[in-house]
């Protein structure tokens, strides 16, 4: 039987299938959702709480107490990490022979992953007929990768305009306010990339730095650089200490303490055989 969480869900979906696929930043293993009627995936994201707690629903009961989100995910992200690890740029391949080497991922996930990119995948590659009218071959292309993800950086920082009101904006310029926004799209896009693609779309914007610069009335505090984004997940744990309470004795009032005992019996003399 598999595990069961509580989730909260924008879209409307019948059933989702457990994933394992390698996380396009580490590369590791991470649980992913997908949707086989609409070919979508999603990530799952877990609200942090302190407490041991449990659901109960109807007449069951859901041991994981945790709180889950589910977000639609591009799984080009996913495609742009095993390409990236393969090095697939050296000759044209079918689609099946690009993610099926994967050392880390299984081939039925790998099967989900490509009927959920087969559109989409010439984002990232080149494309040749392999028979005239017949299926595609891939070749990756770091140079249509690069672009395909400052598309993305403009239309993260398109919708941070709409949600974010820069406060004290007269004492940014037109330049300064996009920047803001460039440089927050990519910190938000890191989660899905590695750290050596952050750095290169930091360079695919001229004059673009990683380091906010410093205004009187500044409504957002970034993180520094990229690395300094990353580790912002990680902040919460390594604060917190893991070592349990310590047990402390009850206090014994001072009334009882100052009791002269001299003279009284023990408790154990009432207990003795008759």
């Amino acid at each position: 039987m598999g595990k069961s969480i509580v989730a909260f869900i924008k879209d409307d979906v019948s059933s989702l299938k457990s994933l394992s696929l390698p996380c396009p930043r580490t590369g590791q293993l991470t649980t992913y959702l997908f949707d086989q009627e609409k070919n979508a995936l999603y990530e799952a994201s877990k609200v942090d709480h302190k407490t041991r707690s449990c659901w109960l629903i109807d007449s069951q009961v859901y041991i994981d107490g945790n709180l889950y989100f589910m977000t639609r995910m591009d799984p080009l992200f996913i495609c742009l990490g095993i390409l990236d690890r393969s090095m697939a740029e050296d000759m044209f391949k079918p689609m099946d022979d690009l993610f099926l080497l994967d050392p880390v991922a299984g081939a039925n996930d790998i099967m989900c992953l490509i009927s959920a990119t087969s559109k989409q995948l010439a984002h990232l590659c080149d494309t040749q007929e392999i028979t005239p009218g017949g299926p595609l071959a891939y070749r990756y292309n770091p140079m249509m990768a690069r672009q395909w993800l400052q598309k993305k950086v403009h239309a993260v920082a398109a919708h941070l305009r709409s949600i974010e009101p820069l406060q004290a904006a007269e004492d940014r310029t037109d330049k300064e306010k996009e920047d803001h926004f460039l440089r927050q799209a990519i910190f938000t896009i890191a989660r899905y990339i590695t750290n050596d693609w952050a750095q290169r779309l930091f360079s695919a914007f001229d004059g673009l730095d990683e380091e906010e610069p410093a205004f009187s009335e500044a409504s957002v505090q970034p993180a520094a650089s990229v690395g300094d984004y990353m580790q912002m997940s990680r902040r919460k744990e390594m604060d917190e200490d893991p070592s349990p309470p310590k047990k402390t004795k009850p206090a014994v009032p001072r009334s009882l303490a100052k009791v002269n005992t001299r003279g009284m019996k023990p408790l154990t003399s009432f207990f003795k055989k008759a």
